[in-house]
């Protein structure tokens, strides 16, 4: 049984992209007879049940000896952060084994457009030849839309069709429960203290800079029409922690307080039912981030929600959009307010079209599906390395 390396920047039982998306390519790996193991940093978190092993490192360096120790024969590695991918490949590279690029997301553009880091800096020079480094010398390439692939031609110089398109999707094996969403939907409101009633607006993942801006956005909606606000993220770093504090700032008002319900760090296994609780998914992203399509954006869809989402106006995510039938896509405030009481007004006929949606992204973006493709590219990989040694 060969062994499958995969790299992540953090694994179960924390929750996040990286970690959902590797464990897709490690269920499908072991279906398909290979022996996954996940390698991630130690952060002194309990141990995750996981059908595959999770190993952890306290340094980059310890991972060739990992890599000796457990005979990966193929590494995966995540980004971002591009510095830990760089570390895989040349440890990789070093025993001759091949690696996989996967791109959930640009690194430093992606800090650049967050303003994370400042470009024309010596720092900003040095990250993005790593990341031109790492990429030009992985033996493959995944991005999760072609948005990213075009970024990097135009920014790295690396010809968009070096990469292969595995986007994002759903875990649709944790919507699978034998109890009824309506009991899950009832137990979860009742826990959060929201009326069985009531319209609930969803923000689901990591909390971000926007979320103060779009709370006193669409305060006037939450007060006129009964509703509520539920942000289900996580805070799991520095940054997440000070951003949840100028949310509280925003909320501190008795009357918004009341419409407001914040679950945080919740499992992956739960977010379902936080998704069943709800009626609108919302979605944010910054105007520089054309590239991106949230991983919550399918399971809002596959949830049968309609998605109300805000962003530049041109983009990946805009042009998702216009495959589904409910929700609205916005370049502005004023728009999203007025497509958020749109939404409410006809609900019950929005969320009929979300059930279209749901089959739409259940037939083509469930994670399974995209890393059986993952599977396949790894099979010819190792089948024609075997073929070039003999």
């Amino acid at each position: 049984m060969k062994t499958i390396g995969i790299i992540i920047p953090y694994a179960f039982p924390e929750t996040g992209a990286a970690s959902m998306r590797a464990h897709a390519f490690a269920m499908a790996l072991q279906t398909r007879g290979y022996n996954p193991i996940i390698f991630a940093p130690e952060k002194g978190l309990a141990p995750n049940q996981t059908p595959y092993q999770i190993i952890r490192f306290k340094k980059k360096i310890m991972l060739g000896k990992l890599f000796q120790e457990y005979d990966v024969q193929l590494v995966i590695a995540s980004t971002p952060p591009a510095d830990l991918g760089m570390a895989a490949l040349i440890f990789a590279k070093l025993q001759r084994i091949p690696l996989f690029a996967d791109i959930r997301d640009p690194w430093v553009f992606d800090k650049q457009a967050v303003g994370l880091i400042k470009p024309k800096t010596l720092k900003f020079a040095i990250q993005k030849m790593i990341e031109k480094w790492f990429y030009t010398f992985a033996d493959e390439r995944f991005v999760v839309t072609a948005w990213t692939a075009a970024l990097f031609e135009n920014g790295l110089g690396i010809p968009a069709t070096q990469f292969k398109l595995i986007p994002n999707g759903v875990q649709t094996e944790f919507f699978d429960t034998k109890e009824k969403n309506s009991n899950i939907r009832n137990k979860i409101r009742t826990k959060l203290g929201i009326p069985k009633k009531s319209i609930v607006f969803l923000f689901l993942g990591s909390v971000w800079r926007n979320i103060p801006e779009f709370i006193r956005q669409i305060k006037p909606t939450l007060l006129e029409k009964n509703a509520f606000l539920l942000i289900v993220g996580n805070t799991d770093n520095q940054s997440t922690r000070h951003m949840m504090e100028k949310i509280n700032q925003v909320i501190e008002g008795e009357e918004l307080r009341e419409r407001v319900r914040l679950s945080l760090n919740v499992q992956a296994q739960e977010i379902p039912g936080y998704l069943h609780t709800s009626d609108i998914g919302v979605n944010i992203i910054g105007e520089s981030l054309q590239y991106s399509v949230t991983v919550k954006t399918y399971e809002y869809a596959y949830a049968k929600l309609p998605i109300l989402s805000i962003g530049p106006k041109e983009g990946a995510l805009a042009q998702f959009h216009r495959t589904l039938k409910s929700g609205y896509y916005c370049n502005t405030w004023e728009e999203f307010n007025a497509k958020a009481n749109s939404i409410i007004k006809n609900l019950s006929e929005q969320k009929k079209l979300a059930s279209q949606d749901s089959k739409f992204v259940g037939e083509h973006f469930s994670r399974s599906k995209w890393s059986d493709k993952v599977v396949d590219i790894v099979d010819s990989h190792l089948n024609n390395s075997l073929i070039i040694k003999k």
